[in-house]
């Protein structure tokens, strides 16, 4: 056995311990082979009607019982990772559980309200979900490579303790794709983590285990991170609400992988949720603490209340389209409902935005993305290379795609680096002037996440619906809107080819095989405009009454 097979079977068995020392010990469940495609509902079949409530409870609900002591931490934290260990089970999206420590911090927590009757802040006793790439004191760290199980952190990143600050739990990590540069979720850490609605889909990634628990309702609130779609792929992908914030909003300390350093597509932490209101409860939470006040790098704007940002209409473009990739039925059909929905609305006013040289050259987005292939590996893939080299794991296909050996990656010179840094400052100039020329009223603009629903698992090679937002440093949301129909949403047979890249996505839409995935959208505002983006979200879902079907039930 090779070294990097060593660290994965020691990383696994150390996951299935964690589970393994549950209390009460988890039911057995049936044999996969016997499973449906969709699993959505089968935690419901194992646990008891006491842990299905708690784990199904919204989370602002959630966190009025906690508050009240009707529920106890400690209760719901059991629930959560119970829930938790019957999703690993379904799905492979568990890194590692902590249930001694996360029941100990509970039960301090129960203590802590019962003398002093108050609660130590506005999450307390909710159990959080975290990417296993957040450092965890005490715990291994990922960076979504082999080599780095062998390092412990010694801190919590400065977002983890934020959140136990303000009396949150975490008690589980979640899985990440290898490099953690990949909208799956594909590792020889882990395998594959699969989809919840249908287990031949990828979740998503780079956050696709946090997508996948969250969708089987095995957590309220989930930590992820994003540079190119890493929040919004699997919250799309899996029937979820993220928010991948401004850059610069959120602590981003601690949180380690290959390209540290590297700012050309600065990342961002971004909060997952089940329910639309925990986005908007993390972000003000979080910010309420003032973090800039401890992290120099961080803007010094606190989360803001708007009485009313739209006054007196809400103003939407609608970009059906990035005239690179076409989406599919399903997504045009989505994104067709909602807006039919708003239009008779007077409350919101609805125009077609085009997007901005999102099509310079067929199959390009903005000169190669500008940044997928020149801005996120800029070394030619030296980094990367080397990481691997470290434990000998072997290269997944869709990791050497983006940063090895794919179209526009190569090994940029200094003066390189300044042009291609300078190419996106003038991008970013250059959009928000069409928009301010083009559209001087719009708000918000209304978008697919992705060109279609979840795709095969392995396949996802275009990240253009959601990177063009990071190179922007555009605040973007995601919420679900329907589901694949199979009658409905079958493709067109006079498909027109527009590129390589079209051709391959195209490919795998099959409303057949994706029937009953969810359908989501996107949402985009003006840099720091964050709190408009999820109040407009806000009103949106709630005047167009979304999502029409219940993705997660």
């Amino acid at each position: 056995m090779s070294n990097w097979e060593e660290l994965v079977l020691t990383a696994q068995k150390h996951r299935d311990a964690t589970i393994s020392i549950l209390d009460p010990p988890l039911p057995d469940l049936p044999v996969t082979a016997n499973l449906p495609k969709n699993l959505t509902s089968i935690p419901r079949s194992v646990l008891s009607p006491v842990e299905i409530g708690i784990t199904e409870t919204p989370i602002d609900e959630l966190l009025a019982a906690l508050a009240t002591g009707r529920l106890s931490s400690v209760t719901v934290t059991r629930a959560f990772l119970r829930r938790a260990g019957v999703a690993q089970s379904l799905v492979n999206c568990v890194f590692e559980l902590a249930p001694q420590e996360a029941l100990t911090r509970a039960k301090e927590l129960d203590d802590f309200s019962e003398e002093h009757q108050k609660t130590v802040g506005p999450l307390h006793g909710l159990p959080v979900s975290v990417k296993a790439l957040i450092s965890w004191k005490g715990l291994r760290t990922t960076e979504g490579l082999v080599a780095a199980l062998a390092n412990t952190a010694t801190n919590d990143a400065p977002i983890l303790a934020l959140v136990r600050s303000l009396g949150a739990v975490p008690f589980v990590r979640t899985t990440e794709p290898q490099g953690v540069m990949m909208l799956e979720t594909l590792s020889p850490i882990h395998g594959s983590t699969l989809n919840p609605h249908n287990t031949s889909l990828t979740p998503g990634g780079s956050s696709g285990g946090e997508g996948a628990l969250l969708a089987l309702l095995a957590s309220q609130l989930g930590l992820g991170t994003d540079i190119g779609g890493s929040v919004r792929s699997p919250a799309a992908n899996c029937g979820i609400y993220t928010l991948k914030p401004s850059a610069f909003r959120l602590p981003l300390a601690g949180i380690h992988v290959f390209f540290s350093g590297c700012e050309m597509v600065p990342a961002t932490v971004g909060p997952m949720s089940p329910s639309r209101k925990g986005i908007a409860i993390f972000m003000e939470s979080v910010l309420g603490t003032r973090p800039w006040e401890r992290d120099p790098s961080l803007l010094p704007i606190p989360w803001q209340k708007l009485e009313d940002p739209f006054e007196p209409k809400l103003n939407i473009g609608v970009m059906w389209d990035d005239g690179v990739v076409k989406p599919s039925k399903a997504m045009s059909r989505a994104l067709t409902e909602v807006v039919k929905k708003l239009e008779g609305n007077p409350r919101f006013r609805i125009e077609r935005w085009e997007p901005f040289k999102h099509k310079e050259a067929v199959g390009i987005l903005v000169s190669r993305l500008l940044f997928v292939e020149k801005l996120y590996s800029p070394d030619g893939g030296q980094a990367f290379t080397k990481a691997l080299a470290k434990s000998g794991e072997p290269m997944h296909e869709l990791t050497d795609y983006r940063l090895v050996s794919g179209p526009g990656v190569e090994s940029l010179s200094l003066q390189s680096y300044w042009d291609w840094t300078m190419a996106r400052n003038i991008f970013r100039a250059n959009y928000l002037q069409e928009w301010l020329e083009k559209a001087p009223q719009m708000d918000v603009i209304l978008c697919p996440p992705h060109p279609g629903a979840a795709p095969p698992i392995g396949t996802t090679k275009y990240w253009g619906y959601t990177s063009v937002w990071n190179l922007l440093d555009y605040p973007a949301a995601v919420f679900p809107v329907t589901r694949v129909d199979a009658d409905l949403d079958s493709e067109d047979s006079d498909y027109n080819s527009r590129s390589e890249v079209d051709d391959w996505t195209h490919s795998h839409f099959d409303a057949q095989n994706q029937a009953g995935a969810p359908v989501c959208l996107q949402l985009v505002g003006k840099r720091i405009e964050d709190e408009k983006v999820v109040q407009a979200m806000d009103e949106i879902c709630e005047a167009a009454g979304l999502p029409f079907i219940d993705c997660l039930r």
